[in-house]
């Protein structure tokens, strides 16, 4: 077999590493998280694998080489060890199906690119430079020692033709193929940073209305589908006078306060908003109005528990919520929303530092806390 053929078969088998490259970048844009990346990810590395196996150089009979383990040592950098072991057993097992004298040697080569890789991912896991990744490709190459597997003769004579090219072939798939795949890890990346800014808050480091009106349409079909959603609107007791008396500084370490303890108190999949001013909203998906008013009650009760140190003094705080939720009043968040904020005014009204719920008004008490108290006038002026 003549050098010619050798470097042409590996190119091959390269080029179809690059699709790769650009069906990863699709994949990121899909967004997927933990397992369900890994399992979507060793799919990708474990069936590419299987085609470069489907369009190998043919040493002999039953002895193919190609760029499967350029792929199979990348997986697990690009999409974690779930993709490893997933990508590894795809492609193994298609190895194995192929059979042929190299089959054993084949399927054990796969497991050991899959252990350079795993390995890898767990040294230096995110270093993603030219010297890490043809230190991989270089590990991954030596898996064609694997080939003594088979019985001696054609082992030497593989061997001797092979060794070289493979190894070189493997060590500079891995960076090219590796750096482009980075590229588009980074340039997701890069993407989600830029959108992530655009929809948070750079005061309180919770979403802004940019992310609501993005999840109006998500909730809303969630809604129709008897998928219900509730909001809370929060708005600080008396914050115009802690304006006033503190000054604007203390009022944003105040409403800063108040953002993250809302944080820490709901859920994960639950999205916080500064809505405007000194007003947060909480979206809770799949949760009733009666939900929403047990979490909003317990927010208060930690809220009026807390007290902002400003300057030497103890500011007390207090805030008053409304609730609303879709089963209500409509799948449409912005009359949801309407609910809500008529509700939280309504508890203003009714005292602050409480609750009240859209369908009932109905008041849920918290235990009385010293803070900023306004007089009757006052409370008609005062937020």
């Amino acid at each position: 077999m003549d050098a010619m053929t050798i470097a042409t078969g590996f190119l091959r088998s390269l080029g179809l590493a690059a699709l790769v490259g650009m069906s990863f970048g699709a994949l990121l844009r899909l967004e997927l998280r933990g397992v369900k990346l890994g399992l979507a990810s060793g799919a990708l590395f474990g069936f590419a694998a299987v085609a470069a196996m489907a369009d190998p150089i043919r040493f002999q009979e039953g002895v193919i080489f190609d760029a499967r383990t350029v792929l199979i040592v990348l997986s697990a950098p690009m999409g974690g060890p779930i993709a490893t072991v997933v990508g590894t057993a795809l492609a193994a097992a298609y190895r194995a199906w192929l059979g042929g004298v190299g089959a054993t040697a084949g399927v054990s080569g796969l497991v050991l690119a899959g252990l350079v890789s795993l390995i890898y991912y767990w040294r230096w896991r995110t270093a993603r430079m030219i010297r890490e990744f043809g230190i991989l490709g270089f590990a991954g190459g030596v898996t064609i020692f694997t080939i003594f597997l088979m019985p001696r003769p054609q082992a030497m004579a593989a061997f001797e033709t092979m060794a070289f090219p493979y190894i070189l072939t493997t060590t500079l798939g891995t960076i090219l193929v590796g750096i482009f795949l980075t590229a588009e890890k980074r340039r997701h990346d890069f993407a989600r940073a830029l959108k992530h800014a655009s929809e948070t808050d750079a005061l309180t480091k919770v979403f802004n209305r940019r992310k609501l009106d993005r999840l109006a349409n998500k909730l809303e079909n969630r809604a129709a589908m008897q998928q219900d959603y509730a909001v809370i609107m929060f708005d600080i007791d008396h914050f115009k006078r802690v304006n006033d008396t503190y000054g604007h500084a203390a009022g944003d370490a105040v409403l800063t306060r108040v953002a993250e303890i809302v944080s820490a108190r709901t859920r994960n999949m639950d999205q916080v908003v500064r809505y405007g001013g000194e007003e947060i909203a909480v979206i809770l998906p799949d949760t009733n109005e009666k939900g929403a008013a047990t979490v909003a009650q317990q927010i208060l009760k930690t809220i009026a528990g807390t007290k902002v140190d400003w300057d030497g003094a103890d500011i007390a705080v207090t805030v008053s919520a409304g609730v609303a939720a879709s089963s209500s009043h409509g799948p449409g968040l912005v009359d949801v929303v309407a609910a809500a904020d008529q509700a939280m005014y309504a508890a203003k009204r009714d005292g602050r530092n409480r609750v009240q719920t859209a369908t009932t008004m109905r008041r849920l008490e918290v235990g009385a806390t010293p803070g900023l108290q306004a007089t009757a006038a006052e409370t008609e002026k005062a937020s």
